[in-house]
């Protein structure tokens, strides 16, 4: 699994990309763990890898019981969303609410449990504007719950001029274990442009970790 935009939408193999992603998520606890984190009253371990060549780097949250039971429900309903999807309320509608640098987004459907999207991002200095197109699929196995979004060739949804194309691919998984419900996240990520490849991979650990408290906050809202 990598980050290579995806050209051809009717060729997809949804089993056995739902398979390549899983694989990769329970492999983050075999990764260089570089920090940890305690935000929220919870424990985020961060840790970073490289697969096929692309630079990742993924975050772990274990909640406890207690934690479980007030967040599990809402886990399901704000960050993976429904089947069949929900064009109106789905996993980047939330997103957009949590996420403060993303402000926009369209979106088209592809099936049921599958859409495309175009996300718009103000970024910080030095980033500034930047528009991601991606393929989001959701899957829901009552075992497990996964978001797999897959960076797709931006002509298939059309280029916006004054924006810079990056592309990122991402894995957001929840599933039970015997401590509660622990929540991955894995992504490899671009934002192209002028900016130098090694400022992402430096600015990516501290990105992806402040999203924590932040939905967190956000599902006590709901």
């Amino acid at each position: 699994m990598n980050t290579t935009p995806i050209t051809d939408l009717d060729s997809l193999n949804f089993k056995e990309l739902t398979k390549q992603a899983l694989d990769v998520a329970r492999s983050v606890p075999n990764w260089k763990l570089t920090k940890t984190y305690s935000q929220s009253n919870v424990i985020t371990d961060v840790f970073s890898s490289t697969i096929e060549q692309d630079f990742w780097v993924a975050r772990q949250t274990q909640l406890n019981a207690h934690q479980t039971s007030s967040y599990e429900d809402k886990f399901h309903k704000l960050l993976i969303g429904n089947i069949p999807i929900d064009l109106q309320d789905n996993h980047t509608f939330h997103e957009k609410n949590y996420i403060h640098d993303l402000y926009d987004f369209n979106i088209k459907g592809f099936n049921d449990s599958t859409y495309l999207i175009k996300t718009f991002y103000n970024l910080p200095f030095p980033l500034k504007k930047r528009t991601f197109h991606n393929l989001v699929h959701i899957v829901d196995t009552g075992t497990y719950s996964m978001v797999l979004s897959l960076s797709l060739e931006p002509g298939i949804l059309g280029i916006d001029p004054g924006f810079v194309v990056g592309h990122y691919s991402s894995i957001e998984l929840i599933e039970r274990n015997e401590k509660g419900l622990l929540w991955t996240m894995c992504t490899s990520s671009n934002p192209n442009g002028s900016i130098p490849y090694w400022i992402t991979k430096k600015s990516l650990p501290g990105a992806i970790v402040n999203d924590v408290p932040s939905f967190l906050a956000y599902c006590d809202k709901h």
